[in-house]
Formats: structure tokens, C-alpha cells, sequence
């Protein structure tokens, strides 16, 4: 006949597993063996996958609207790392990022609004780049296209400064050295960083026309 015992940890429990409550016990175990707890804990996650996803979700959707505050300062606390999740989880999901994103932005315009433009005020090389992508989707322009990236490696190559009056001090936009107008590519190397009052200046003539006037 087994005895029950009573447990050090919890006496108002009436089963024990080396001196302590089962639950207790298995916490112990679980910190002596990360290894084989992690290994066991994928297998059921893998088992139970589809089977659970309704109630996964209905749960994280519970703790994040009762842990709102500890979620925020968690990812203040690690910027670099949630960066890098919510990059990747957007790379592979693309559909769902822009539908989540267009939501959000129907239920809350004025936060849209005030954070599209504190975007563009910080991120102006690419706010520009975006602008000219469109543009040179609209007109079917020729070119490979130019990234945010690509555009910022040609800023930096010109030091930061306007291709055409050289100034450093004023926000540089993307310009077509051949216009798009006279069928200029949009490709690399066809852009320059200019200032923009020289872009405004330039609007669609070519460099030589603009030389050959000296209005820069």
C-alpha cells in the first residue's frame, strides 16, 4: 500500500516527490535540464500546432491587452532585437503587415497622419526615393529602379552635399540627371542628390541645358 506523504514545500498538499509538491518537483527538474525541457516543449508545439492556434491566439490577444505597459517597456528595453523580429515576421508576411496596416490606419487617421509625418521629416532621403519610385512607375520609365539604400550609398558618395550648388545645409531630394520627362532612366546612375531649390530649378531639362543657362 502506497503512503502519501506530505510535502516540505506545500504541507496543505498531500503528495511528494523527493521532499517536495509535484508541481514544485517538476519547476526543479525543468531548471536541471533545459535541454531536454526545450526539446520536449518543441515537440508538443509542433504536435499541437494547428489543433491549439485558436486558443493561442484568443490568449496572447488576453495578455497583451492586460500587460500593455510591460510589453512597451520590454521592447524599449530590447529595440535591437524586436527590430529584428518585427522585420522578419513582416518579410514573411507580407499580405497580412500591409492588411494590418491598412486597419490600422482607418481606425485611427489622426495617429496615421502625425506618424507619417514625423516619418517623413525624419526619413527624408528615403521619404524622397519613395516619391520618385512612384513617379517612375506612373511615366513607365526605363531602369532597374532605386532603392532607399542605394539612394542614401549616392548621397554619402557626393558627402552629403547638393550635386548642383554643393550646399550641405539644406534636405537633399533625389534628382534624374536625364530626366524622366525625356525618357531617362530611373537607375542609379542616373540619380544625384540635389537641394530642393536646384531640383525645382532643374524640373526637366538636361544638364547641359541647365549649364548652358547658368541659372544654378
Amino acid at each position: 500500500m502506497k503512503i502519501a506523504r506530505t510535502p516540505t514545500c506545500h504541507p496543505e498538499l498531500k503528495h511528494e516527490a523527493k521532499g517536495l509538491c509535484h508541481a514544485c518537483y517538476v519547476l526543479q527538474w525543468q531548471k536541471e535540464h533545459p535541454e531536454r525541457t526545450s526539446a520536449t516543449a518543441q515537440r508538443c508545439y509542433v504536435r499541437h500546432k494547428e489543433r491549439r492556434k485558436p486558443t493561442r491566439k484568443a490568449s496572447a490577444k488576453k495578455y497583451a491587452d492586460a500587460n500593455q505597459e510591460k510589453i512597451l517597456a520590454y521592447r524599449r528595453a530590447n529595440a535591437e532585437k524586436t527590430n529584428v523580429a518585427v522585420a522578419k515576421w513582416r518579410a514573411a508576411n507580407p499580405e497580412r503587415h500591409l492588411a494590418n496596416q491598412t486597419a490600422w490606419r482607418k481606425a485611427n487617421p489622426e495617429k496615421a497622419k502625425a506618424s507619417g509625418a514625423k516619418w517623413r521629416q525624419k526619413n527624408p532621403v528615403n521619404c524622397s526615393a519613395r516619391a520618385q519610385k512612384r513617379r517612375a512607375r506612373l511615366k513607365e520609365a526605363p531602369g532597374a529602379g532605386v532603392t532607399a539604400s542605394q539612394f542614401k550609398a549616392v548621397c554619402e558618395y557626393f558627402g552629403g552635399a547638393c550635386a548642383y550648388c554643393l550646399r550641405t545645409d539644406l534636405r537633399l531630394t533625389l534628382d534624374h540627371v536625364e530626366p524622366l520627362a525625356r525618357g531617362g532612366a530611373h537607375d542609379v546612375e542616373n540619380v544625384v542628390p540635389a537641394c530642393l531649390p536646384c531640383n525645382v530649378r532643374k524640373q526637366d531639362k538636361t544638364l547641359l541645358a541647365l549649364i548652358s543657362r547658368s541659372r544654378i
